[in-house]
């Protein structure tokens, strides 16, 4: 059946229609909202990012079509969206590399995104493959001519994503093992375009076992160890090792 949604809320409004089947669905959305200046983009961090009480709020337009397809071991989605926000919140970095938050004049963004998901067993073994893939498109509008009809800073325009689960049972204890690959790109550091990002190459695995009352877990990120600078134009952290358990009683 057609259905169409709108939702008010302080952040903004949208409105939606969606066609739903028995192996797909579609749904076409506009947005409009507003985003509040963070605590961390207002008064900086630790003289990294110097503050900026004068930010003004980000509002933004969306436009997006959704198309997804399914059936009982797949699922295919892609994403095409259009954005257009105003007084548009971005990273500037001065020659020592210290930066702050301002408002751009205005800024538009092209995406697409799509992801495919499938699900196999093999020997009591459920595997659930998944490869995703971005890419964006942007342009400032700037009163500063340095900084019009750049590329949006801090946003990697290209991103691609390949990860696998496995999921067994051994001893009523319920397992999973997960690795996930992630090669991102195109990125500047400056609303001038200057600065170019490093491409960010990642590697994630983490392993969890759960039973009724309790589980565990260790994950580890940047398997590797690779260096490169985020979108923060800072370094990444090198390899890290997290381990957590949790017990309900």
């Amino acid at each position: 059946p057609l259905r169409t949604e709108i939702e008010q809320n302080f952040t903004g409004a949208s409105a939606s229609v969606d066609r739903r089947s028995q192996h797909s669905e579609i749904q076409l959305s506009a947005r409009r909202s507003t985003r509040i200046p963070s605590l961390y983009e207002r008064y900086g961090d630790r003289g990294l990012m110097l503050g900026n009480d004068d930010l003004a709020a980000e509002t933004a337009d969306n436009l997006s079509l959704d198309i997804t397809l399914f059936d009982a071991r797949s699922e295919a989605n892609i994403v095409v969206f259009y954005r257009k926000t105003y007084d548009t919140i971005v990273p500037v970095y001065d020659s020592r590399g210290v930066g702050r938050y301002e408002n751009s004049s205005d800024a538009s963004m092209t995406g697409l995104e799509s992801t495919l998901r499938h699900n196999i067993q093999v020997a009591g073994i459920t595997f659930e493959p998944s490869l995703s893939a971005a890419h964006y498109t942007s342009e400032l509008d700037s009163d500063i001519r340095a900084f019009d009809g750049k590329q949006l800073p801090g946003i990697y325009h290209d991103r691609y994503l390949a990860s696998v689960t496995a999921y067994f049972d051994r001893k009523s204890i319920q397992h999973s093992l997960g690795l996930d690959v992630e090669v991102a790109g195109n990125l500047y550091l400056d609303s001038g375009n200057n600065n170019r990002g490093d491409i960010r190459r990642s590697i994630d695995l983490i392993y969890r076992a759960q039973l009724k009352t309790w589980s565990a877990s260790v994950q580890v990120n940047n398997l590797l160890n690779n260096q490169f600078k985020d979108f923060s134009n800072r370094p990444v952290a090198g390899r890290q090792v997290y381990l957590s358990a949790q017990w309900q009683f």
